[in-house]
């Protein structure tokens, strides 16, 4: 029998505080391209994010039309992640000064490379760092897969600046 076996997967919180971590968790990972986090949160956020890629991945394969596609993406994302307000209150002010809100970089430099990838899971990578000498916590690189980001190097660097 295999008795606990998905708790290697899950958090020891309830649920609702659970989906508002792994929503910043995910909201983090968009907005800086790689996160620092404990190795249990690691594995819970990929299989988060993968799920999160493959549902907007499906809307790429199910829609034609480019406006719908759009729609469905912003509506996943609304649904996915937070909302951080940035700087910049109005969108028109953001897209001048070159800023992009986390929803809005996914919409606009993630999700067309979707499109293009032929594999449905391992859109996200974890790489084990170190421990912390004062009380041994380990700590896990979650970085987005680099065939992701092949097609937005040029954005990512001009978003960092």
């Amino acid at each position: 029998m295999r008795h606990r076996y998905n708790q290697l997967r899950q958090f020891e919180t309830g649920v609702v505080k659970k989906w508002i971590v792994l929503r910043n968790l995910l909201t983090s990972l968009i907005k800086h391209w790689q996160i620092k986090t404990t190795p249990k949160k690691a594995r819970v956020l990929k299989s988060f994010a993968d799920k999160f890629f493959n549902r907007a991945k499906k809307i790429y394969e199910k829609y034609s039309d480019d406006k719908v596609v759009k729609n469905e993406l912003i509506r996943l994302a609304n649904m996915y992640l937070t909302n951080d307000g940035g700087p910049y209150r109005f969108w028109w002010k953001r897209k001048e000064a070159g800023q992009y809100n986390v929803k809005e970089k996914f919409v606009d430099l993630i999700a067309p490379t979707l499109k293009d990838i032929s594999f449905s899971t391992g859109f996200v990578r974890n790489y084990k760092l170190w421990s912390r000498k004062w009380d041994n916590v380990e700590y896990v690189l979650v970085k987005l897969n680099e065939k992701l980001l092949a097609n937005v190097k040029a954005d990512v660097e001009n978003v960092e600046k």
